[in-house]
């Protein structure tokens, strides 16, 4: 469906969002966007999860996501229903409980190492820093992060309590509908603090969390981009998350 086609019927949809044929063109004109979405999910995740029930699950975020769109939020509804979506599949794995008990036993000793290893330092911790936090070899500590991958995948999209309802973390990040005085006061600490902790990594780490979110590229494009390898583009990312995870969670317990 051509641009202009597509945003004629955006203009008559936010009009009327009862119009259950204007809903079912854009629909289908997004399906697409989930099986991208879900394909690049899927990548990181083991053999036992199909891509059609990823696919399955994002269509409920999609479907989500047309109805509560609000153009006067000056976010383009793509980057809304990306955050909808992925977290519809995110939702669908916790119903399964599809992670093996041994990665979250891993994921666990790793996030205590990094939160550890950040208080003796004062700074985001180094990777030799968590390796020896860990008493590890190097080799030992870049095979965990690979362990522990397909945590990240969950990581800054875990459901979280806001107000009445669930939200995830990077809807919180983007969504302006708050109308909560504490919950507005809330969501802005918490991009504070993301924003602080992000301002401290290392350059090629806040390239890859760039390109990863924002730019929307696969772990193998960046790797490309930034002329690493796929794998070390991956224990960076999951070493990142982690770290930004362990800021969210202690503001939530304090």
């Amino acid at each position: 469906m051509k641009e202009v086609e597509i945003n004629i019927i955006w203009q008559e949809y936010l009009k009327d969002k009862s119009k259950s044929n204007l809903k079912e063109k854009l629909l289908l004109h997004y399906i697409p966007l989930v099986r991208l979405i879900a394909g690049r999910m899927r990548i990181s995740m083991p053999k036992s999860v199909a891509l059609d029930d990823l696919v399955s699950s994002g269509l409920l975020g999609l479907l989500g996501a047309l109805d509560k769109y609000d153009d006067s939020k000056n976010v383009k509804f793509e980057t809304f229903a990306n955050i909808k979506i992925r977290g519809a599949i995110l939702d669908g794995l916790r119903e399964v409980d599809w992670m093996p008990r041994g990665i979250r036993e891993k994921n666990n000793q790793l996030e205590n190492a990094i939160r550890s290893a950040e208080k003796k330092c004062g700074r985001i911790p180094a990777d030799i820093e968590i390796a020896e936090e860990l008493n590890i070899s190097m080799d030992d500590y870049f095979e965990l992060l690979n362990d522990v991958k397909v945590v990240s995948l969950m990581s800054l999209d875990n459901t979280l309590n806001y107000g009445d309802g669930n939200k995830n973390l990077l809807d919180v990040m983007i969504d302006s509908n708050a109308s909560d005085p504490d919950e507005i006061v809330e969501r802005q600490e918490l991009k504070n603090i993301l924003v602080q902790c992000i301002m401290q990594l290392k350059e090629k780490e806040k390239n890859v969390i760039a390109l990863y979110y924002y730019e929307q590229l696969t772990l193998k494009e960046i790797g490309e981009v930034l002329s690493v390898s796929e794998s070390r583009i991956s224990q960076i990312h999951t070493k990142v998350i982690i770290t930004l995870r362990n800021k969210i969670k202690d503001y939530l317990m304090n």
